[in-house]
């Protein structure tokens, strides 16, 4: 908090320098307009108040188009990349009717009799899940029983050496459909020394439940993983999570565990835990509004401020009121970032009362007259405003970069957040003012502070007290600055810590997974830990889609592509292509190759392509590809086949630890189809592929944002601090803790996302409120460096290390989230505060004692007692309510 005044009287001042004049002519303007806007508020308070309130319910109506988002890929993935364009292509075209269900037990050992009956016993409850219309789930997919059958008396007569003996087997065959089984997909599996089998950690059971897609309801689809679903489908599901939960108790008694993945499992979850953590919105205001009622008031039955604590409490209300109206009237939606939206605000409306509360206590003792509050609320918002004015505009040019940004949760969360600065920034000028008038009245009166009713017959308000003991603790502070051991001392922790800072930076990587979002005691976050412990990844299935090719033509492209990702072992492990047992198939057993080169060197006619090809999918060698082909009407044995919508093949990754070399292997896949130049849209696509693009865009988009808004705040603070040298040295502090903080975020275990881009980025704001109020007040004392550097600690440190508690206190109760969101938020703004308070309250005026700009010329020099001195024994000037 810091008060800004400047005196606009030039002919006193022979030469003063442009940004010298230019800023007091802003500044002074500034107070002019606050002044002026501050007496109206306070003449017709009642009228202000009810304003704000209709205005805030009028715009609370925008409410009605509310809407919430929580498909991943609308909000996570940038909107024009290639991802969302190729799966929008595969919505409408081939619209996914596959639910995915699997569960993953544990157990000290599966394969014993003991969990393998359970297993069957699952499976069972599983298949004889029936609804209303006679319905029951279609077939299961992938498990170990396959091995044994599905007969209770089977597994009854198990041992373990039986069961060891079929999985030891060259070729597990399945029992049912007589076809070999991978074990390695379905078990965590135990080898000895020798590489034999002996036991196995973990199994998976899958479900695979289908989709009616001509009879979806609108409400049911698209849900959290964009994917469409029909009411059948979610009751199926509803059904078999309870029967997961009800074996979860059956297999602990044998030492093991289940963990859930159903389809419908990400929405419902990311759901619950926006509900889940509205609860803590009350609780913070609570807290917030006892330290506010606290550090505002006395404990004096007058001097008290419990309602007025109250009132700027309630201006945070309307603030999340109309953001939330106005936001959601244009359209813009809701997501899992934006549950912090309250704190945020709560944190920098409380920091702008108390801004407008320290000036009014730092009114001179002759400007202080409780019979006429207009005039003391004018001079106080001839100051407060400006003050206000600049944090404000910084937080919200800070918003405005970054709502440039490319992934649209951000872009929602920046404008959220632009328009409710402006509104909490609106309400505490105006709403919180008006309260105050009405507060200074009610002192004026004597009236209790709690109960308006009541009046003291008589009361002393001691305008001009002794200095605080956070002024004098200052004063202390500022003169052990000043020592030169001191100064050397905190040089080399300052240097140490930015040392530590470049480090951790170089380090810290870019890395983004949609799961954080999941709280880690949910069901589904648990199934997903659990699987990449017991069936880590040897790299990502990606899957080539070829749609409406010239496709007889088209073969060698096909071929060469297919041929250049299986030479590319780089970032290829194994392909899975069609195209050599089709060449295979064409030319020797159908003979096309036998009086010239065969495929891919001739050119097949149309006719020939789709008589070969029906012939090739429906023959031994080729039925396996059948799901790869996509005719436009269903494949007839002995027919040719109909016009291709689309063909697919498959190749699997190399597995990856940084997320450079995942974003560099998915550009080279790209390449590669980009160098067949196919005649319509050939594209690669895993689920995998929507985070590493988001990867691609984070760190490049939170370095060009972070340098933006850094040059629009230096603008902004040159402005208005009206001195390059000082502005230099503001944002060497801004520079010096940014890097702190990404250095610190690396050794806490945070990453470059989506979430932690846009607080870095908003932290910006924060840093050069601490170091902009330090650098401001230095201006406007004289005396030597060091005599200035001891003023403004005493002056101005103990509001801005209230600013910074004040951030702190909004968002402690954010530390006991499970919340992604809400956790990076608590830690990241943790060290903003903490290393921005350090640069700002200790180690900026240590640079300022040393090589400090001098001070403003158009300031007289304060008539002060040097703080070197004992300065605690101010007289009291006594302020005696009459009695009534």
């Amino acid at each position: 908090a810091v008060s800004y005044s400047y005196d606009n009287s030039c002919e006193s001042v022979p030469v003063m320098g442009f940004l010298d004049k230019f800023s007091g002519f802003v500044v002074g303007g500034f107070e002019s307009f606050f002044y002026w806007y501050g007496k109206k508020v306070s003449t017709y308070p009642w009228y202000f108040i009810l304003g704000c309130l209709l205005g805030s319910g009028l715009c609370g109506i925008g409410l009605i188009s509310f809407s919430e988002e929580t498909n991943a890929f609308k909000l996570w993935v940038p909107s024009n990349s290639d991802f969302v364009r190729n799966n929008e292509w595969l919505q409408r075209n081939f619209p996914p009717d596959t639910r995915f269900n699997n569960i993953l037990i544990t157990a000290p050992n599966v394969l014993t009799p003991e969990v393998l009956l359970q297993m069957f016993r699952i499976h069972e409850a599983v298949a004889q899940v029936d609804l209303q219309d006679g319905k029951s789930w279609s077939d299961i997919c992938k498990n170990v029983l396959e091995l044994f059958g599905y007969n209770e008396t089977t597994y009854l007569a198990l041992t373990e050496e039986k069961i060891l003996q079929k999985v030891r087997a060259e070729l597990p065959i399945s029992t049912t459909l007589n076809r070999p089984l991978d074990l390695t997909e379905l078990l965590s599996l135990v080898r000895d020394e020798q590489g034999q089998v002996i036991g196995a950690k973990a199994a998976t059971m899958t479900w695979l439940g289908q989709v009616d897609i001509d009879n979806l309801d609108g409400s049911t689809s698209d849900t959290g993983t964009g994917l469409p679903v029909d009411q059948l489908s979610l009751d199926f599901e509803n059904a078999v999570f309870d029967i997961f939960e009800d074996a979860r108790a059956n297999l602990t008694e044998l030492g093991g565990d289940l963990f859930i993945n159903i389809a419908k499992g990400y929405d419902d979850i990311a759901a619950d835990t926006i509900v889940g953590d509205a609860f803590m919105m009350p609780v913070g205001f609570t807290i917030v509004f006892i330290y506010v009622m606290i550090m505002l008031g006395g404990f004096t039955c007058v001097e008290t401020r419990a309602l007025l604590s109250l009132v700027g409490c309630a201006s945070i209300g309307l603030t999340i009121l109309v953001t939330y109206g106005l936001c959601s009237a244009f359209g813009l939606f809701y997501g899992p970032m934006h549950n912090v939206i309250p704190f945020l605000m709560l944190g920098i409306g409380i920091d702008d009362m108390f801004v407008i509360m320290q000036c009014f206590d730092n009114l001179k003792p002759s400007e202080v007259d409780f019979s006429d509050p207009v005039k003391m609320i004018g001079l106080t918002m001839k100051h407060a405003g400006v003050a206000i004015t600049v944090t404000s505009l910084t937080d919200f040019l800070v918003f405005i970069v970054g709502s440039s940004t490319s992934l649209p949760a951000l872009r929602s969360f920046c404008l959220y957040c632009g328009v409710g600065i402006i509104a909490v920034y609106f309400f505490q000028a105006t709403f919180f003012v008006a309260a105050l008038t009405l507060d200074l009245r009610r002192i004026e009166q004597g009236r209790n502070g709690l109960c308006f009713c009541f009046k003291h017959k008589s009361f002393i308000f001691e305008e001009n007290k002794k200095d605080p003991i956070s002024q004098r603790i200052f004063g202390f502070i500022g003169r052990a600055i000043t020592i030169p051991v001191v100064k050397v001392i905190i040089g080399v922790v300052t240097l140490a810590l930015l040392g530590v800072g470049i480090w951790g930076t170089v380090e810290l990587q870019v890395r983004f997974e949609s799961v954080w979002f999941l709280p880690p005691d949910s069901y589904l976050r648990k199934w997903f830990d659990s699987r990449i412990e017991f069936f880590p990844s040897d790299g990502e299935l990606v899957t080539v889609y070829m749609t409406e090719l010239n496709y007889p033509q088209e073969l060698d492209q096909i071929d060469a592509l297919a041929q250049s990702l299986a030479l590319s072992t780089d970032i290829v492990r194994s392909t899975n292509a069609w195209f050599p047992d089709y060449a295979e198939y064409v030319n020797h057993h159908i003979g096309f190759g036998d009086d010239g080169l065969g495929i891919p060197g001739e050119v097949l006619t149309p006719e020939n392509f789709n008589n070969f090809t029906s012939q090739f999918l429906t023959s031994p060698l080729g039925s396996r590809w059948q799901p790869n082909f996509h005719p436009v009407e269903e494949l007839v044995c002995g027919s040719p086949l109909t016009p291709l919508k689309m063909v697919t093949f498959s190749f699997t990754h190399k597995r990856f630890e940084a997320t450079g070399e995942k974003i560099q292997a998915m550009a080279k896949v790209k390449e590669l189809i980009s160098d067949q130049q196919f005649s319509s849209n050939v594209f690669a696509m895993t689920m995998e592929y929507s985070n590493w693009e988001t990867d691609q865009v984070i760190e490049s988009e939170l370095y060009r944002n972070l340098g933006v808004s850094m040059l629009c705040i230096f603008v902004t603070t040159l402005i208005l601090l009206a001195n390059i040298q000082a502005s230099i040295l503001v944002m060497l502090c801004v520079v010096m803790t940014l890097v702190d903080v990404l250095g610190f975020m690396h050794f806490w275990g945070l990453t470059i996302d989506v979430v932690s881009s846009i607080i870095v980025i908003i932290s910006i704001g924060l840093c050069v409120d601490y170091s902009a109020h330090i650098a401001h007040t230095f201006m406007t004392v004289k005396g030597d460096r060091n005599e200035r550097a001891v003023h403004t600690l005493h002056d101005i440190g103990a509001a801005v290390l209230n600013g910074g508690i004040s951030t702190f206190i909004a968002l402690i109760l954010l530390v006991a989230s499970d919340s992604h969101v809400f956790s990076s938020f608590f830690r990241i703004f943790l060290l903003v505060v903490l290393f921005g308070l350090f640069h700002g309250l200790i180690f900026l005026p240590i640079l300022l004692s040393l090589i400090g700009p001098k001070p403003y010329s158009h300031y007289e020099e304060k008539e002060k007692k040097s703080l070197y001195e004992a300065n605690d024994s101010k007289e009291p000037v006594n302020h005696v309510v009459e009695k009534y």
